[in-house]
């Protein structure tokens, strides 16, 4: 009977905890899914997902980031930080929200939180091109050209869509590049090895 009662609180225990690995699992494939989407640009089917992945696992950080850059994209900067902020609350280790609110927090002025948010999301993920791309503007901004080249030609490695026209027009009005630096920049995009930049 003891042993009856003893498999009866195992199975309680156990069962919770079950439920809890398959919802997670759940969770991320539905963040695999909204990834996938926002890359293709599908912004509405992201978002889907992304709720959904939520609703799944109300824990995991990355639904909350997906989120943010929803409304981001949409220019509702409010509600973007508000789930950037509760991303990193349930997960203090994801680079990407913390590009992104470093992007808002420049936006309003607070350019060392800026920085420090757009450290912080390079160094937890080095391959992160919003968090290089940021950075190289924030060092553009205290005056360290060289390092600020080096984080942007990483950025445009790892994704060519830092390329985009208006983010280069912003880079260079940063930067206080001339037309060879900015080719150079266009040389790196198109495989071709880029000459050497000097100031």
């Amino acid at each position: 009977m003891r042993s009856n009662k003893i498999l009866l609180w195992t199975l309680c225990l156990a069962i919770p905890a079950v439920l809890s690995a398959q919802n997670t699992s759940k969770a991320l494939k539905h963040v695999a899914k909204a990834e996938k989407h926002l890359a293709q640009g599908k912004l509405n089917k992201m978002l889907k997902a992304a709720k959904k992945a939520r609703k799944n696992d109300p824990s995991l950080g990355e639904s909350y980031a997906l989120l943010g850059i929803y409304h981001y994209r949409n220019t509702d900067f409010e509600n973007a930080r508000s789930y950037f902020e509760t991303s990193i609350e349930k997960d203090s280790n994801i680079s990407v929200p913390r590009a992104y609110l470093g992007n808002l927090l420049f936006e309003e002025g607070e350019f060392d939180r800026a920085l420090d948010e757009w450290s912080l999301s390079a160094r937890l993920d080095p391959r992160n091109p919003e968090a290089l791309a940021s950075l190289a503007l924030g060092f553009f901004q205290l005056g360290k050209k060289k390092e600020a080249v080096q984080l942007y030609r990483k950025a445009l490695r790892w994704d060519k869509r830092y390329y985009d026209q208006e983010f280069l027009a912003n880079f260079r009005e940063g930067a206080g590049w001339g037309p060879k630096k900015l080719k150079a920049a266009l040389a790196l995009l198109e495989g071709v090895p880029a000459p050497r930049i000097r100031y």
